[in-house]
């Protein structure tokens, strides 16, 4: 196979997959929104799912369908870090505009619950205070919108190194 086709279809397949876990982060966001469920310990686990899921697929059809079923495990790691990405700077797109537009105030929610988990810790008013005044200053829908980039590739990183375990598969180097 040429190598610039190896190298388009790799990105091209990092982007298409990009552009659909980010559409489905961005309707699991919705559906959290819409039903209150920002309390629910579970919707976290879901989203980590919907990642790995995604960029499983995602490798997969790299390897069988655009890489002639080989893939190495550097190359897994690096698609999979790439529609993480991709998803990522989508996503912190959809943040910025979710919190500045859609729910604005969902920011003062985060912050309610913090402070909560703060006094539920037995902190004194001083570190509360002190830990409420650093929280104020992070939680910005600009500073949100640029994190998520961060931690979406994060997870990408952690999960394609997982996942790239079970998806490589190196050439034989006996066959002609």
């Amino acid at each position: 196979m040429d190598d610039n086709y190896n190298k388009n279809g790799f990105y091209k397949n990092a982007m298409n997959y990009g552009l659909i876990l980010a559409l489905a982060m961005i309707i699991l966001t919705m559906a959290i929104y819409f039903f209150d469920a920002t309390s629910n310990k579970y919707v976290s686990w879901l989203g980590t799912a919907i990642i790995a899921v995604t960029i499983y697929i995602g490798n997969k059809t790299l390897r069988d369908q655009i890489q002639g079923g080989q893939l190495s495990y550097g190359r897994s790691v690096g698609s999979g870090v790439l529609i993480a990405v991709f998803s990522g700077f989508i996503m912190s797109i959809f943040v910025y505009i979710f919190y500045t537009y859609i729910a604005p105030e969902a920011i003062q929610e985060i912050l309610d619950i913090a402070e909560q988990d703060m006094y539920n810790k037995n902190l004194s008013d001083q570190e509360i205070e002190m830990g409420m005044s650093m929280l104020h200053k992070f939680t910005t829908p600009g500073i949100m919108a640029i994190s998520s980039i961060f931690g979406s590739a994060l997870q990408g990183v952690i999960l394609s190194l997982i996942l790239s375990i079970f998806l490589k598969k190196e050439a034989n180097p006996f066959a002609e």
